[in-house]
Formats: C-alpha cells, sequence, structure tokens
C-alpha cells in the first residue's frame, strides 16, 4: 500500500475519532455527561435508565475500538494487532460488569 495513502487513512481515522468525541452528546444517550460539565459535587445525579446508558457505552467503545484496530493495522504489525484486539476484549468483558455493578 502506497504511504501517502496509509497515512491519509490513518489521519482520516484520527479524524472520526475526534468527531465521535466532538459529537458525543449529539450520538450517544449519556445523561451524565452534562452533569459532570457543571457543578456536580452539590447535585444528585440525574435519572437515567441503566440499560439504555450501558447499551450506548458498549456501542461507543466497539466504536472507538474498530478505529482504533483500523489505525494499529495501518501503523504497526499483525502482532500488535493481535495484541491490541486481545487488550480490548479482555478490558470490555471487565469492565462491562463492574460498569454495571457500579452503576446506581
Amino acid at each position: 500500500m502506497n504511504n501517502f495513502f496509509k497515512y491519509l487513512l490513518v489521519f482520516i481515522g484520527f479524524l472520526l475519532l475526534a468527531l465521535i468525541r466532538f459529537y458525543e452528546s449529539e450520538i450517544f444517550y449519556d445523561p451524565l455527561l452534562n452533569f459532570f460539565h457543571g457543578n456536580y459535587h452539590q447535585l444528585a445525579a440525574p435519572d437515567f435508565e441503566l440499560w439504555k446508558i450501558f447499551g450506548t457505552t458498549i456501542f461507543r467503545y466497539l466504536l472507538n475500538t474498530f478505529i482504533s484496530l483500523g489505525i494499529l493495522t495501518l501503523l504497526f504489525s499483525k502482532n500488535v494487532f493481535k495484541f491490541s484486539l486481545l487488550i480490548y476484549g479482555v478490558l470490555l468483558l471487565v469492565l462491562a460488569p463492574i460498569f454495571c455493578i457500579c452503576s446506581p
């Protein structure tokens, strides 16, 4: 693959990650985003649907994972891809249940 094309795809990948972060409040259901941007130390947490927020959090994690794995695949070897895939998968399996248990 042409180096210019490879780096262009990497740039697009970083741009996609930035766009996901920039538009996260419009794309994903997360009432806690606005809560934590304010003076949350003195306020009660807003009501939210646990399974809805869990689903959108998993979707956001997977979307970011696929883009990140694409960037890693373009920049590094297949061994880095395999290791990163393992790390992302293990973290998902460990952190998702913790998210459900610790949510009010």
